[in-house]
């Protein structure tokens, strides 16, 4: 085994008695980070749904107006923002009502897509058959024509 110099044994025990400062400094406030932490785990939770977060704003705007002047809340601008969520919410579903008619008016195409794309096809397939010599015709049927390489 080596013999280890001086020099490195006064590093080594510089070393030895920062890292010893340290674990007595972390022990000695472990107590008080610990109790931070308690606090910290209580969450207040906004809904990311629209719709949910609407009828918590109309919760919060109910409670400020039944308070009146002895909200805490009276510091912000309820009073301006506050009647307007009602009508937000009505709006919103509304929208969500169009949405399902959307949906409903989607499914119903789609019924009908299937065949009328089959028939475009068709009826390409026969023109180009036709108009064998002379593809740009098709052009007068509706359909765009390239003749660019791809």
């Amino acid at each position: 085994m080596e013999k280890i110099s001086k020099k490195m044994k006064k590093k080594i025990e510089k070393f030895l008695m920062i890292k010893n400062f340290f674990v007595v400094l972390y022990l000695n406030f472990k107590p008080v980070y610990m109790a931070k932490k308690e606090i910290n785990k209580i969450r207040v939770v906004i809904p990311s749904n629209v719709r949910e977060m609407l009828v918590l704003a109309g919760l919060i705007n109910a409670k400020n107006t039944a308070l009146g002047a002895d909200s805490p809340l009276k510091i912000l601008t309820w009073d301006v923002i506050g009647p307007t969520v009602p009508t937000a919410l009505t709006l919103h579903n509304e929208a969500e009502a169009l949405m399902r008619q959307a949906e409903e008016k989607f499914e119903q195409r789609d019924l009908l897509l299937a065949p009328i794309d089959d028939l475009v096809k068709q009826s390409r397939d026969t023109l180009k058959g036709v108009y064998r010599k002379e593809p740009r015709k098709l052009g007068e049927f509706g359909f765009t024509v390239n003749d660019t390489p791809r």
